[in-house]
């Protein structure tokens, strides 16, 4: 996909298929490239709910719209709240689950051509995220983490936090969540690893 060479168009150009999927790469390739120099990976601060979590009953949790950024560039954004259930048979508790988000694509819109069937295809290609349960800690590149629960052996209910500042076993945790950044503009940060340690201690 090439960054440097985009359609040039003129009266009596007879376009293709080949050519709509030059142009959209060209401008996809071109934002994704703003993206990861520009910007760290991470959710966007300010973006509809910031991808946040809440609990709901049991062991069910919303995911909150919002937008995040990976390390290739790519853009996972959710337009509406997606509910997904904690299952403590997948995991050997007590653990800690990480929740995290990953860019996807989907085909969708299938049209078919009954007559002509090598004129079928999908009309869309629809981006969105698929979400990512592990016991292992997402990298924030290709995962972006939203949040973490302590849970416990025998757990029944997952609970928004208390107190989001120093959240207790089975609540929500999100001070690990790691915000979207400009590059270059502001001084780097506290490294991760250091910032879970202070957090640990405190």
């Amino acid at each position: 996909m090439s960054i440097t060479s985009r359609m040039n168009y003129f009266t009596g150009f007879f376009t293709t298929a080949r050519d709509w999927t030059a142009e959209q790469s060209y401008h996809i390739e071109k934002r994704k490239l703003h993206n990861r120099r520009l910007h760290s990976p991470g959710i966007v601060q300010g973006e509809a709910l910031e991808l946040g979590l809440s609990a709901l009953s049991g062991l069910t949790v919303t995911l909150l719209p919002g937008v995040a950024l990976d390390a290739e560039g790519n853009e996972i954004c959710l337009t509406e709240p997606r509910d997904f259930t904690v299952d403590p048979s997948g995991y050997s508790l007590p653990a800690t689950v990480y929740i995290g988000v990953r860019y996807s694509e989907t085909p969708t819109d299938l049209v078919q051509n009954m007559e002509i069937p090598q004129y079928s295809g999908y009309t869309r290609i629809t981006e969105g995220l698929s979400l990512v349960l592990d016991t292992v800690k997402p990298d924030n590149r290709t995962v972006i983490e939203v949040g973490r629960i302590q849970l416990q052996a025998g757990a029944t209910t997952i609970s928004n936090p208390v107190d989001p500042l120093a959240p207790q076993v089975n609540e929500i945790d999100r001070r690990y969540v790691v915000k979207a950044g400009a590059i270059g503009l502001a001084p780097e940060k506290m490294p991760l690893v250091l910032r879970e340690r202070i957090i640990a201690l405190m």
